[in-house]
């Protein structure tokens, strides 16, 4: 047998098995109707095996309550919402965006390499003390604090200690 023709039959008889699957199935489900009484034929494929299978001794009243109930959906958990006491800082400051990786590039089981599935972002204004910078930091907070009160929040930005070490440069 060539084969386009063993595809063909095979097909077929692939066809034939899902139709058989289909009738069984809804076979099935009659008798589960027909044990548990006509309210049942709400309920779906899933709570049907359920009340014949894992509870034997249920009645046909437990089954007219479960189909009065109320379909279940599904819950996405708790809505995010913003935090109600902190607004987001200024976009202008500068930030320092850190990716935190996970330690273990290989699985431990199998040894073959790990996929990202998510990942932890850690985001932290970008302030470089004064000592690493070199600026004497009385000398800096004599130059940012007067004053500090009658600045707008853009010109806040402009006082970080890597600004005043540029400016002296």
């Amino acid at each position: 047998m060539n084969a386009p023709a063993r595809i063909a039959e095979l097909e077929r008889q692939l066809h034939w098995a899902q139709l058989k699957i289909q009738s069984l199935e809804e076979l099935l489900r009659q008798s589960r109707i027909q044990r548990l009484g006509p309210k049942s034929e709400t309920l779906s494929n899933l709570q049907l095996a359920l009340l014949t299978e894992e509870e034997p001794g249920v009645t046909r009243d437990e089954v007219e309550a479960e189909a009065r109930r109320e379909v279940l959906t599904r819950t996405t958990g708790r809505e995010s919402r913003p935090h109600p006491g902190r607004k987001p800082l200024p976009a202008n400051l500068p930030r320092v965006t850190t990716v935190v990786a996970c330690q273990e590039r290989t699985c431990a089981s199998c040894g073959e390499a790990t996929a990202m599935i998510g990942y932890d972002e850690s985001e932290q204004l970008d302030i470089e003390p004064c000592r690493r910078l070199g600026v004497p930091v009385k000398n800096y907070l004599a130059a940012v604090l007067p004053g500090l009160n009658r600045r707008m929040l853009p010109e806040v930005a402009n006082l970080t200690p890597a600004r005043c070490a540029a400016a002296r440069a």
